[in-house]
């Protein structure tokens, strides 16, 4: 790993943070930021989550307590960003990968017009495969953290401490066959005959209607009992960020159809690896002002619905998506 003590802002000396230690592995995508800020900097910092739809909102609810919790830049602009680029509309459902990749240049496009963020946090697996391949890949400014090696690193991680065991990686058809988490572990040394990957279509649109809806163990059921996962024990990865919402229905079908089992949910994991080195004071004193903004309107039912499930974590956070900006002239979509 390169480490550099200058400026990650050396372009823009107005926007400087005063950020130093920072490094980059090796990977596709920027996966392992390491950021530190001066304490008392004063200084102003924008971040932006971003999904195509409401799944990255967990990670969001998280990242507001998260930043709260820690001494660093005196403001942080917390921004939840959709990116989704119309109604009923997700990537994929894009069969044309180059039109993915220019409907994401849009939006990011966009965020950076509008917003000037510092760093992005694609909180998607569906769009962190899809950035390996947009123009904003080897950007210093602003710095995106895709989720995809966050979610193999975790992955790694417990099938080394679980000799024998397997995983089996669930996502979206796009995300599966990106095959990057796959990659991923086998440049790792994680053995071909441990790792299983199955797509699971339409399941989260299913959890953003109704994320404790029956429905779910059945498609969970029919996409997963094919399957015959070597070891004494089987890991679940939720590489899909809607899949959170109904974790307990995955753990439930797992314990039925693969007996001894754990699911791994990569969410927090994200947080901890980009923001774990702003500081560690857990009496922090930034104030971190969130809100949220979409191209597309949002549907009321399913802003309550994942509202309710959010509130456990950030209280008062249904108040912030029932009050989010709707802003058609966020990015313009390639026709």
């Amino acid at each position: 790993m390169q480490k550099s003590k200058n400026s990650v802002f050396k372009n823009n000396e107005s926007r400087a943070l005063n950020l130093f230690e920072f490094g980059i592995f090796n990977t596709k995508i920027n996966s392992a930021i390491m950021i530190e800020f001066q304490p008392g900097s004063g200084k102003e910092l924008t971040v932006i989550v971003t999904d195509s739809g409401l799944g990255g909102l967990n990670i969001f609810a998280e990242s507001i307590k998260y930043l709260r919790s820690i001494k660093g830049p005196e403001k942080i602009n917390l921004v939840y960003y959709n990116s989704l680029p119309v109604e009923d509309g997700g990537y994929n459902l894009i069969e044309d990968y180059a039109k993915k990749v220019n409907t994401f240049e849009a939006a990011i496009g966009g965020m950076i017009r509008h917003y000037s963020p510092d760093i992005v946090l694609i909180a998607c697996n569906t769009l962190s495969v899809v950035f390996q391949d947009t123009k904003y890949n080897d950007s210093k400014t602003p710095l995106f953290y895709g989720i995809v090696e966050t979610g193999a690193e975790l992955i790694e991680e417990k099938l080394r401490s679980n000799p024998g065991s397997s995983v089996i990686i669930m996502g979206t058809p796009t995300t599966i066959r990106g095959n990057q988490h796959r990659e991923s572990l086998l440049s790792r040394g994680i053995e071909a005959g441990n790792i299983l990957s199955r797509s699971l279509p339409d399941v989260e649109s299913v959890i953003q209607r109704n994320p404790a809806s029956s429905e779910i163990n059945c498609m969970l059921k029919e996409f997963l009992g094919s399957l015959t996962p070597e070891g004494n024990k089987v890991f679940g990865a939720l590489c899909c960020t809607h899949y959170e919402f109904s974790e307990p229905k995955f753990e439930e079908t797992f314990r039925k159809l693969f007996g001894e089992s754990e699911i791994l949910n990569p969410n927090g994991y994200m947080l901890e690896k980009v923001f774990g080195r702003i500081g560690n004071d857990t009496e922090g004193n930034t104030q971190v002002i969130p809100k949220v903004v979409s191209k597309t309107r949002l549907k009321l039912p399913e802003l309550e619905s994942l509202g309710s499930l959010l509130e456990i974590k950030e209280p008062g956070i249904s108040a912030i998506l029932k009050n989010y900006e709707h802003r058609p002239e966020l990015f313009e979509p390639p026709v």
